[in-house]
């Protein structure tokens, strides 16, 4: 996946936030607490989700990927009573699909599972501190925002300055073979 900054991602958590805002106010005159909240935990993770797959270097399979998780979605909102057990779930998806796309390390995939932790523990308490669901969805992707200061791969900054020698012998080979053949070229003239 395409790393994102830091503050890219603290712009969608806003904005997911918002989201959040006008989808409770729209289904809040129409149904109940307990089916708005699902269906804007299910809004506001599928279209993260979208970003993140959109975001994706995979040539193959962003289909599959984007329907799996949409049909993962709309089984949850049906067979789980509770909208944090749709959370729970969404966030474990969330975690899958970042790991799949994103790292190269179990470390840095658990890493990244702490992360999506402690994004439900905030989720939590913002809600149980009587927080409204709009501040809560703020507060749980501001803590994934922090996923952008994860390396895809520990000691990644080693192995980029390794791979810019490689690189840098390369292409000094590459530059003394022109030249090489040009000698020739002349030579032969």
């Amino acid at each position: 996946m395409k790393k994102t900054s830091l503050l890219q991602n603290i712009v969608l958590a806003i904005l997911l936030a918002m989201i959040a805002v006008s989808i409770e106010f729209v289904l809040s005159t129409i149904g109940g607490t307990e089916a708005t909240a699902k269906l804007v935990i299910i809004l506001v993770m599928l279209t993260y989700q979208t970003k993140m797959i959109h975001r994706s270097t995979l040539r193959a399979g962003k289909l599959t990927l984007s329907l799996l998780c949409l049909m993962l979605m709309v089984s949850g909102y049906y067979f789980l009573d509770q909208p944090g057990s749709l959370l729970i779930m969404s966030t474990a998806m969330i975690w899958a699909v970042r790991s799949i796309l994103s790292y190269s390390s179990i470390f840095t995939a658990c890493a990244d599972l702490l992360l999506c932790m402690i994004g439900l523990a905030g989720f939590s308490m913002t809600v149980v501190s009587g927080g409204s669901l709009a501040l809560a969805v703020w507060s749980y992707f501001l803590i994934q925002s922090l996923h952008a200061l994860i390396p895809g791969r520990f000691g990644e900054y080693r192995q980029n300055t390794e791979d810019s020698q490689t690189v840098h012998r390369f292409d000094r080979a590459y530059q003394s073979a022109e030249e090489a053949v040009r000698q020739i070229v002349k030579g032969a003239k």
